[in-house]
């Protein structure tokens, strides 16, 4: 309704199609000088004039690391010059916060407003929000006195002993109240009137403290509409929340990506009747007709020349989003994360990673690892109203993590990403467990990384199933997104079978090969049972199938890669449902064990000195920090022991000699553990695949410092320990 009794907003007329959208000015073309475009390139300058230029709609299509921000900054820098006054907006604060802190930083300017709460502010801006404002104003300092003389005609009226006198003194208070309310909206309209930016969220924009200034008699200028509105990241919000600021401005500048992730919409019914389709890529899609059909120049540049990516990375969401356009500056085309790093990887630290780590893995800009004719590499069996997950997918991330920190690179060069929450939390779980990373919020969703940028991203795909179904993954602009956050180095971990079924898929595993690296999985991931290792829960059944020349002929895949034969080796990664040989699957999930801190601490609390106990191999992931946690808590030694499907957690209370001495003497026979508590650790009722038995630990004594124990301890590290001298000598 509102929209409706607002045609004469040439922006609403605009965008509903009411009058057309005015060409470009030709004036546009000439090299018209600028006082913040330095540092910009001659695209982004050109986007600069067209914004300054046109009216009522000017459009930046920025797609990944084209420095669309970087536009819009100088854009509002220009238009301060010109002492126009903006509202700019975005539909995040973290975007927003973007906007102004680069705003001020650059550009140097103060004149500046943050409408919003001041605790979803950012760090550092506090100074810009309406309450600090505010608290400068000279209507403030008169709103302080008001308060001040209510109290005093309360308290008078509290010691009033006739009924006249204190309806005298609260007929006094409702006038003071009236007046302060007065000059309070009175200093929120001077403060925002006399600002050249407002800065607020799209949602924000709609509130009661703009509203009331928009429209406020007192202000110098009442029902003044901002010259222009602007929005970042337009084509992630919903064209309703865009509309929130348009109806506050005479001109708007939209700039965003439609080819990535829009706004999600939970309500598939509401998706279907088009609020899925954002603002943005509809003013996008006029303005291409009125170019093809009309040939008219629209008030639209689309930024050519990204500064993220090698250009390698970036060949293949180029050709499939951006028709070829775009170009990586001389500056990131040929980078890698060799240049980052001057340590070489140790000839034996190579040998023990296997087979598929060469010397020349950093300098590869762009590797697949390729899951594609492994049965027990499908992706996990749960609900169909469940998040997806695919443990072997996990442990070959965590192998590569393995692999980058051995190389140098940490955490804080890289990423890893998934669209999906249930193999986000795997991933973290399996990195913390297994390679002690304390801090694994590198892990993250496609759609929640969005916007961020990181010099090596590992992508895990998930999807790996007969069907050949993909799920999601259909939403091409989340596949945009999620092979465009890598600067150096992009490894995707995905079954090339699966997503081959979709033709626009398949081109990507065909760049991989033509233009990347191609790694057979197994050559990471050997046997089903290295998934024990980084996961708390064994994969969920799988039918038995005749894997076996699957198997032999990922060997021969890999070995062909190893030559870096890419060609060959995705000949001979093929899946083969007829094969003769069959390979043993587990026939049922493994069921871990949950405990709760009550059942721990009873545990702990129970042990004597001298007393160790054991807890069950069969523990979740969950559980045993929680041990960990709780042992450390209570000044007991505690540690992990055992390999694979066999590593269980023991606790020891220490008698009172051994609290004073620095070393511990760990002895093994059965003699000196007849306090040792607990289940025997159990083989779960299934067999893997080719388990090469593993040599029983001898029981010769050992002495472990306090120290290293309880470091490695809080990194589940395999330490030697009083349970871990052969389970044929416990005592249970």
């Amino acid at each position: 309704d509102k929209l409706e009794k607002t045609t004469s907003n040439p922006i609403v007329s605009c965008c509903f199609g009411e009058t057309p959208i005015p060409s470009l000015h030709p004036r546009v073309q000439e090299d018209l000088p600028l006082a913040f475009g330095d540092s910009l390139n001659e695209v982004q300058r050109r986007a600069v004039r067209i914004c300054l230029d046109a009216s009522p709609l000017a459009l930046v299509h920025g797609p990944p690391g084209t420095g669309k921000t970087t536009v819009l900054v100088s854009y509002i820098l220009e238009a301060i010059q010109a002492h126009q006054r903006l509202l700019v907006c975005a539909p995040s604060n973290v975007a927003v916060d973007n906007l102004l802190e680069r705003v001020t930083s650059v550009g140097g300017v103060s004149n500046v407003v943050r409408i919003g709460h001041p605790a979803r502010v950012g760090e550092g801006l506090e100074r810009y929000t309406l309450d600090a404002k505010l608290a400068q104003n000279e209507q403030q300092q008169l709103v302080g006195d008001i308060r001040k003389e209510i109290d005093s005609c309360l308290k008078k009226g509290r010691k009033a002993k006739d009924r006249t006198s204190r309806r005298a003194m609260q007929g006094e208070v409702r006038e003071l109240r009236k007046e302060l309310r007065s000059r309070e909206r009175r200093a929120v309209s001077e403060v925002i009137h006399q600002s050249s930016v407002v800065f607020a969220t799209c949602a924000a924009a709609g509130g009661r403290t703009l509203a009331r200034a928009m429209t406020d008699g007192h202000a110098e200028s009442p029902n003044r509409l901002f010259d222009v509105v602007v929005i970042d990241e337009a084509a992630q919000a919903i064209e309703a929340a865009c509309w929130i600021p348009l109806l506050l401005g005479r001109k708007a500048v939209l700039a965003g990506d439609h080819k990535q992730l829009a706004a999600t919409v939970l309500s598939e019914e509401a998706a279907q009747k088009g609020l899925q389709e954002t603002l943005f890529g509809r003013l996008m899609a006029m303005m291409e007709e009125a170019t093809n059909e009309e040939g008219r120049e629209m008030p639209c540049v689309m930024l050519s020349t990204q500064y993220r990516m090698n250009e390698t990375i970036m060949g293949w969401s180029n050709s499939q989003f951006y028709g070829g356009h775009l170009v990586a500056a001389e500056s990131v085309k040929s980078r890698t994360l060799q240049q980052l790093t001057q340590q070489g990887i140790p000839t034996s630290r190579i040998e023990q990673l296997g087979a598929w780590v060469d010397e020349d893995m950093l300098g590869r800009p762009l590797i697949w690892i390729d899951t594609a004719g492994v049965d027990w590499m499908h992706e996990d069996n749960v609900g169909e109203e469940e998040s997806r997950s695919n443990s072997a997918e996990v442990a070959i991330v965590a192998k590569y993590i393995s692999f980058l920190r051995a190389a140098g690179i940490g955490r804080d060069r890289t990423a890893v990403i998934s669209p999906y929450n249930r193999q986000v939390r795997l991933i973290r779980d399996a990195l913390k467990d297994s390679l002690g990373e304390i801090d694994a919020s590198f892990v993250s969703t496609v759609d929640s990384y969005q916007g961020q940028e990181q010099e090596v991203v590992v992508l895990s795909l998930v999807r790996s199933n007969d069907a050949g179904e993909v799920g999601f993954l259909k939403d091409y602009r989340r596949l945009n997104v999620a092979v465009t956050r890598a600067k150096r180095q992009l490894v995707i971990v995905g079954d090339s079978e699966t997503i081959g079924v979709d033709e626009i898929l398949a081109t990507l595993y065909s760049y991989a090969a033509d233009s990347g690296f191609v790694i057979p999985a197994l050559s990471v991931v050997e046997d089903v049972s290295e998934l024990s290792e980084f996961l708390s829960v064994v994969p969920p059944p799988r039918t038995s199938h005749t894997a076996g020349e699957n198997d032999e002929k990922q060997h021969k895949a890999r070995d062909a890669s190893s030559r870096h034969d890419v060609k060959k080796a995705e000949a001979q990664t093929s899946k083969d449902t007829k094969a003769t040989s069959t390979v043993e699957i587990p026939e049922k999930p493994i069921a871990r064990v949950d405990l709760t801190i009550e059942e721990v601490d009873a545990t702990l609390d129970s042990l004597a000195p001298g007393e160790t106990h054991c807890f069950d191999n069969l523990l979740s992931a969950a559980s045993r920090r929680l041990v960990h946690e709780r042992a450390e808590a209570k000044g007991l030694k505690h540690g992990s022991s055992g390999d694979g499907i066999m590593r269980y957690v023991w606790v020891r209370a220490a008698t009172p000699e051994e609290e004073h001495v620095d070393e511990l003497p760990l002895r093994g026979n059965e003699a000196h553990l007849k306090g040792v508590k607990g289940k025997r650790p159990a083989m779960p009722e299934h067999r893997h695949r080719q388990v090469r038995p593993r040599p029983r630990a001898t029981s010769l004594p050992i002495s472990v410092p306090t120290e290293t124990v309880r470091r490695w301890s809080r990194r589940m590290a395999c330490l030697a320990s009083t349970a871990s001298i052969g389970f044929a000598s416990l005592t249970y």
